[in-house]
């Protein structure tokens, strides 16, 4: 069995004749458990919305003309799971224009950055395309949740728009940072037609694609008197391809990090804030917020930006 590292992020594929486990950045213990027959398998990194990082180069969905546009004939995408490939799942795409998904890649190509489509809000990947007749297409053995998309895998519905994200097509809409969260107002014009051809599009850049992706593997100890000690890894959006004896950047001017204390309403009741990658929940803290130490407590972490704030979301129970 063989162990590689992609620049995309934590992926764990397993080939059906040669087996190729591929380990980055993102959540690994839970690989050590068999799922059962039936469990849905998928990939990891990916963005946002408006980011996509297998280069240098970032690209935009939104604000441009689509270049394939289509439309979720088969909802089959309530997958649990980001880390490794799904063999077991497909999406039914129907194409109105632009080129065909493509079917021309293995599974190197795939986790090198071949194949990649927007559905939704969610950037996945695709191994095999197969042509059903009347521009619909199958995409089958796939990467879900990619660049940090994870969170948008388990809310498609039928007839979302998808997208072919294409280097020689889609480009990303460069903003200053005080324009986040404004609404401003494009026109995409096509080549040779005057400006006032193209209808006016509202586009409001929320920073989504400079936001911290969720820390991984979230480990808590108890030290008695039940003091909890909470440890995770940070994730990082920015060259995150491993290599040997060497962590992955940070990603941000300052690593810090929140985590909030939620009581069994889900109201958060304290937020702690730490420069490293633990955090520590005292007794006395316990008894302020609950009235006695806890055996269980609610949690979400978040990895923080100097530029948009709090980050994604990682939630726990300890």
């Amino acid at each position: 069995m063989a162990i590689e590292v992609s620049q995309h992020g934590l992926e764990v594929s397993r080939a059906d004749s040669a087996p190729l486990v591929r380990v980055t950045q993102a959540p690994v213990e839970v690989l050590r458990n068999s799922p059962p027959a039936n469990a849905a398998r998928l990939s990891q990194s990916v963005v946002e919305v408006a980011r996509l990082e297998p280069t240098s180069e970032v690209w935009l969905s939104q604000g441009v003309l689509e270049v394939a546009r289509a439309s979720l004939a088969t909802p089959k995408l309530g997958l649990a799971s980001w880390m490794v490939f799904d063999k077991d799942h497909s999406i039914d795409v129907r194409m109105f224009t632009g080129t065909p998904p493509s079917s021309a890649a293995n599974d190197l190509a795939v986790l090198n950055g071949a194949n990649v489509g927007l559905l939704g809000k969610e950037i996945f990947q695709w191994v095999n395309s197969t042509d059903l007749g009347n521009n619909v297409f199958r995409l089958s053995r796939l990467l879900r949740g990619r660049l940090g998309t994870e969170l948008f895998m388990n809310s498609h519905v039928v007839g979302e728009t998808f997208v072919i994200l294409d280097t020689d097509s889609i480009r990303r809409v460069i903003q200053n940072s005080n324009d986040t969260n404004v609404q401003r107002f494009f026109k995409i014009v096509g080549a040779g037609l005057p400006a006032h051809s193209a209808t006016v599009t509202p586009f409001v850049n929320t920073g989504f694609s400079q936001k911290p992706w969720k820390v991984a593997i979230i480990r808590s100890s108890r030290v008695c008197p039940v003091e909890i000690t909470i440890d995770f890894h940070r994730r990082t959006r920015i060259s995150i391809e491993w290599q040997d004896f060497v962590d992955v950047p940070l990603g941000e001017e300052t690593e810090r990090y929140e985590m909030d204390i939620l009581n069994n309403a889900g109201t958060v009741i304290r937020t702690l804030e730490s420069s490293t990658e633990e955090f520590i929940y005292t007794v006395a803290d316990q008894t302020t917020d609950f009235g006695s130490a806890q055996a269980n407590v609610a949690i979400r972490i978040y990895q923080l930006s100097n530029l948009v704030g709090r980050g994604q979301a990682a939630s726990a129970i300890v």
